[in-house]
This record gives structure tokens, C-alpha cells and sequence, in this order.
């Protein structure tokens, strides 16, 4: 946060750096953990700037959030944050477990894959940790997944192995 009165306002000392929170998912790990308008410091022991980037393996500067896509779902990580004028880190697992597709069980990555391709109902529902529930149409969905692929450049919308497992 640059701005002067923004900074007074969250009581942010001279010496510190960060951006404000200004919303969070509700069906992440977070939500629980972290408030509206929290001012985020560092991530992972890294400082983030003011402007939302963080000096990575001081070299880069990157987004924050580039530290947490570089986790895995279930793995932790440390978030320091200012509220109400008092610093305070926590520990946020990050979750997104499918446990299962259309009422099945998911074994692993290429069941799950399988699930979806192989799907002939009208919706994909998402059974996810914690009785969170996703559903997709599946007609909407492969339509919206090929706009993503061609959009971003993206050459595929599942690794080898997983295409592999689904044709044949």
C-alpha cells in the first residue's frame, strides 16, 4: 500500500510493506484464517511490496500469489498480516481435494481424469473437502476449457499420461 492514508488508517509503520486483502475465497482454507482487509506482509518469510510483488530467489519480482500456486494442495504455507495494527502469521493448508466425481469415489489424478472424460451425465458434480459441492455442465465446461487453451496459448488440458489413459 503506497497510499499515505491507507497506511496511517491500517496503521502500517514507515518501515513496513504490503497490500490489502480485499477479499477472500470462501471455500478456501483462508477464510477461515484470514479477515477483509487484513494488509498481507510476507508470504513464505518473503516481504511482498507494496504494489502486490515479491523479490523471489532475489532476482525476480513476482506476484505473491506466485508463491502459493507453487504449493501443493494439502502442503502449508506462512502468511504474516497486519490486523488492527498487530502483526500475526498463520500457518493456511491449501485445500481442493476432489474426493468425488458424480458420487464416485476419486483414487488418484488419472481417476479423476477418467471421471470426467468418460462422464455421460449432463453435470460434473464436485464433491470437494468439507462438503463443499461444485457442479458444471459438462457441455459449458469442455466448451469453456477449449476457449482457456486457445486464449492463454496452452498446447493441452491434461499432461501425456493423462491424455494416454483417456484414449484408450
Amino acid at each position: 500500500m503506497e497510499d499515505a492514508q491507507l497506511r496511517r488508517h491500517f496503521k502500517m509503520s514507515d518501515d513496513m510493506t504490503g497490500v490489502l486483502l480485499t477479499g477472500i475465497d470462501p471455500l478456501s482454507n483462508a477464510h477461515r484464517v484470514l479477515k477483509e482487509h487484513d494488509v498481507i506482509l510476507a508470504v513464505e518469510g518473503s516481504p511482498v511490496s507494496n504494489n502486490g510483488r515479491d523479490y523471489f530467489r532475489g532476482k525476480n519480482w513476482l506476484p505473491f500469489t506466485h508463491l502459493v500456486a507453487m504449493k501443493k494442495p494439502g502442503e502449508t504455507v506462512i502468511v504474516k498480516v497486519l490486523r488492527d495494527g498487530k502483526e500475526h502469521e498463520f500457518m493456511i493448508s491449501l485445500n481442493c481435494t476432489v474426493k468425488k466425481v458424480n458420487g464416485v469415489k476419486v483414487v488418484n489424478l488419472k481417476h479423476l481424469s477418467e471421471l470426467i472424460e468418460k462422464c455421460c451425465t449432463e453435470d460434473l458434480r464436485f464433491d470437494l473437502e468439507e462438503g463443499h459441492v461444485i457442479v458444471l455442465n459438462k457441455k459449458s465446461a469442455k466448451e469453456a476449457t477449449s476457449l482457456i487453451l486457445e486464449r492463454h496459448k496452452i498446447p493441452s488440458a491434461m499432461s501425456s499420461d493423462l491424455q494416454e489413459t483417456n484414449s484408450g
